[in-house]
């Protein structure tokens, strides 16, 4: 077995593919930092967890028990009866992450007798979602509604449930679903619609509900999925579904049945945060227009960038080559992410531009004229 796994770890490092767990030096404001998810810049804010402090100091910092034992305390109801009401009197339930809510949810819902047609780009947590699904699994091309209403005129009729599966802003191209489109194609063919919203949530909307939000669309998503670890700078996931859909999960998701419930201090914290959600416009306004800019100045320099919401890609190609790009920004005191695969296609690694609020167009100009994409500048 070490053997197999000695030329493995080989081969990952000739492609120029390894990783490590890096532990980040003390942060710095000298550093310009195009890596955080962090997108309105909330984890950023002392005066937020100050008050947070004040008001929720004597808060438990262990739940030590999962929620179907004795673990499901007073916070959990508090955020999730919050979710409810923020997305129009829809039930949430509350997961301990992304990951744990995108395996478990479609195989707790699907069966044999049903088909998933998924884009091809989804996250790796609803991948490993579908493999774990009984159902009958097709991954069209990204954003190619023309094959995904082929597939289900093709398939309608011959299995008991269809689902949709997108992401609202995929994480490593930054571009948008047409949610219009898809709600459309779902109620022609009477299909279910499951949206993961993980990096719209908070960073978008009006109320920063997310892209569904903006397009007025929220209440047409049988299964809006979003997290709090990213722009809202707290922890956990969760799914805005019918109440039965739920009462369903909480007896045969086995990821939240047999995991360990969140601390009570984290779901306080997101429940603080979630009472200001809607008041952040000013943040989410700021954070498009510095993306728009950003995005318009690498494509003055002839840059190929990709996305079209707060995260945008250089893409490079080759591995070593979008290493070295990486290198050089760090080199002045500009942190960024070359990302490759497997995370993204064979031949386009990238470097992946993660906006956050806080950024100035000075930092954004610093980061333009430093990049160099061209072999040996």
């Amino acid at each position: 077995m070490y053997s197999k796994i000695d030329k493995a770890l080989e081969n990952i490092k000739e492609k120029n593919a390894f990783r490590q767990i890096k532990t980040p030096e003390i942060s710095s404001p000298s550093i310009i930092d195009f890596s955080t998810n962090d997108y309105l810049a909330l984890a950023q804010k002392t005066d937020l967890l100050e008050s947070f402090y004040q008001e929720y100091h004597q808060v438990h910092l262990t739940a030590s028990s999962s929620r179907l034992l004795s673990g499901n305390h007073l916070y959990y109801n508090k955020v999730e009866r919050k979710l409810s009401d923020l997305y129009a009197s829809k039930s949430a339930l509350f997961f301990n992450s992304g990951y744990h809510l995108n395996i478990g949810v479609l195989p707790s819902l699907s069966s044999k007798k049903d088909l998933i047609l998924a884009d091809k780009l989804v996250h790796a947590s609803l991948i490993e979602g579908l493999k774990l699904s009984s159902a009958k699994v097709i991954r069209y091309k990204h954003l190619n509604y023309e094959q995904l209403e082929s597939l289900l005129a093709k398939n309608y009729g011959s299995y008991e449930n269809i689902f949709i599966v997108s992401e609202s802003i995929f994480s490593m191209d930054g571009d948008l679903v047409d949610i219009n489109k898809l709600v459309d194609l779902k109620r022609r063919f009477g299909a279910y619609l499951y949206l993961d919203e993980a990096h719209a949530v908070g960073a978008v909307g009006l109320k920063g509900l997310g892209l569904a939000e903006e397009k007025g669309l929220n209440l047409e998503i049988d299964f809006l999925v979003g997290t709090m670890g990213k722009a809202l700078a707290s922890v956990g996931a969760y799914i805005i579904t019918s109440e039965n859909i739920k009462e369903y999960l909480i007896n045969k998701c086995r990821s939240l049945i047999y995991t360990t419930a969140l601390p009570p201090v984290n779901l306080a914290w997101s429940y603080f945060l979630l009472n200001q959600i809607s008041e952040l416009s000013h943040e989410r306004k700021d954070l498009a227009k510095k993306s728009k800019y950003l995005k318009e100045q690498l494509i003055a320099k002839a840059v190929e960038v990709q996305g079209d919401s707060h995260i945008l890609a250089v893409i490079v190609g080759e591995n070593k080559k979008c290493i070295d790009i990486a290198s050089r920004l760090e080199l002045s005191n500009i942190k960024v992410q070359a990302i490759r695969p497997p995370t993204v296609p064979e031949g386009t690694a990238r470097i992946r531009i993660s906006l956050h609020q806080k950024l100035s167009y000075q930092d954004l100009d610093t980061f333009v004229d430093n990049l160099t994409i061209t072999d040996g500048n």
